[in-house]
C-alpha cells in the first residue's frame, strides 16, 4: 500500500472544530499527524491586531465563535452531530494530540520563531492549514511552500474575505478552492 504523508495542522483555537475532524480522519485514512500548532486567541497582540483589523465589533464576533458557550445552537447541533457521526469522541485539539500521542504546540502567532522550529525539526511532508492567521514568508520557507489551503470562493476570480457573497455578488458559482499558500493572498497554485 502507498505511505500516509507526515502532516502538520494548524488552527486559530484549540476547539476548532474542523481542525480536529480533519486530524481525526486523515488519521484514519493513514497520514501521520507530526505536530498540531494551535493559536493562543488571547494573546494581548492578537486581539490588538483584531481590534485595530476589524473594530471592537469585529472582536466580539471573533470572541463569540472562539468561547463554545457563545456558538448558536444551530451550528453547536451541526457541528455536535458532525462528531458523533463520524465517532469523533474530542472536543479540544489537544485532547485529541494526547490520546494520539501528537505533539502539540500552543503559539501565539504561526510566523513565531517556536512555530519555524517546529517546522524545520518535524520537515512535514504539508502542512494543512486549518486556520491561525496570515503566515510569513518565514512559515511558508520553513514549511518548504507545501501548505495546502481551502478558500470558500472560486480562484482566482474572488480572493480574500468573504469569498461567498463576493461569488454570489459577483455571479460566480458558489465553491471551494484547494490550493497551496504562497506570499500572496490566495494567489497560490
Amino acid at each position: 500500500g502507498s505511505r500516509g504523508m507526515k502532516l502538520v495542522i494548524t488552527a486559530g483555537f484549540d476547539g476548532s472544530i474542523p481542525a480536529l475532524a480533519m486530524c481525526e480522519l486523515l488519521t484514519r485514512s493513514g497520514h501521520c499527524i507530526d505536530t498540531v500548532l494551535v493559536v493562543t486567541p488571547f494573546s494581548f497582540k492578537r486581539l490588538k491586531a483584531i481590534v485595530r483589523q476589524r473594530g471592537i465589533q469585529g472582536l466580539k464576533k471573533v470572541a463569540s465563535k472562539l468561547l463554545p458557550d457563545n456558538k448558536s445552537d444551530a451550528e453547536l447541533n451541526i457541528q455536535a452531530q458532525f462528531l458523533l457521526d463520524n465517532n469523533i469522541p474530542f472536543v479540544s485539539l489537544k485532547a485529541w494530540c494526547k490520546a494520539n500521542e501528537v505533539s502539540y504546540l500552543l503559539v501565539e502567532n504561526l510566523n513565531s520563531p517556536e512555530s519555524i522550529r517546529c517546522l524545520e525539526q518535524s520537515a512535514p511532508d504539508a502542512v494543512i492549514y486549518a486556520g491561525g492567521g496570515i503566515l510569513r514568508s518565514r512559515f511558508i520557507e520553513a514549511s518548504n511552500h507545501r501548505i495546502v489551503n481551502n478558500h470558500s470562493g472560486p480562484l482566482p476570480a474572488v480572493r480574500g474575505m468573504n469569498a461567498v457573497e463576493w461569488s454570489i455578488l459577483l455571479k460566480h458559482e458558489p465553491s471551494i478552492t484547494i490550493h497551496m499558500i504562497d506570499q500572496g493572498i490566495d494567489t497560490g497554485e
